[in-house]
């Protein structure tokens, strides 16, 4: 969801890739579509949530976290730097009803656009 916002609000001024520690399943959760979709007029049909172990996390000037168990994961089993860490302390909807989608899309959004110059002055 992260990623698609990003690239919604951004355009080309910022690359963004979108990876997890726990990446479920071989689709974007069924709300993720809806919400996305609805708000923000992308198709994430055919994304493939992808897990960070496939990810070289060396090429990247800045790593977002959604909460603190993410950052302490990236940290620990990743070795990234708090240099190039950033923690957005947003809860991860997965798994929960409709509402939990659009209210962490909504809290995404609002952190990409208070952090855009933070973020793409990298």
């Amino acid at each position: 969801m992260a990623a698609a916002i990003a690239s919604s609000i951004w355009g080309e001024a910022g690359h963004t890739e979108s990876a997890g520690v726990a990446a479920h399943g071989l689709a974007a959760a069924e709300y993720a579509i809806q919400v996305i979709g609805d708000d923000f007029g992308i198709d994430l049909t055919g994304h493939v949530p992808r897990d960070v172990e496939e990810i070289d996390l060396s090429g990247y000037d800045a790593i977002v976290a959604l909460d603190e168990a993410v950052a302490d994961d990236l940290r620990t089993r990743f070795a990234v730097d708090d240099r190039r860490l950033v923690v957005w302390h947003v809860r991860d909807p997965y798994g929960k009803a409709v509402e939990a989608y659009h209210h962490t899309a909504q809290k995404i959004q609002k952190f990409l656009v208070s952090s855009r110059r933070h973020l793409l002055r990298r």
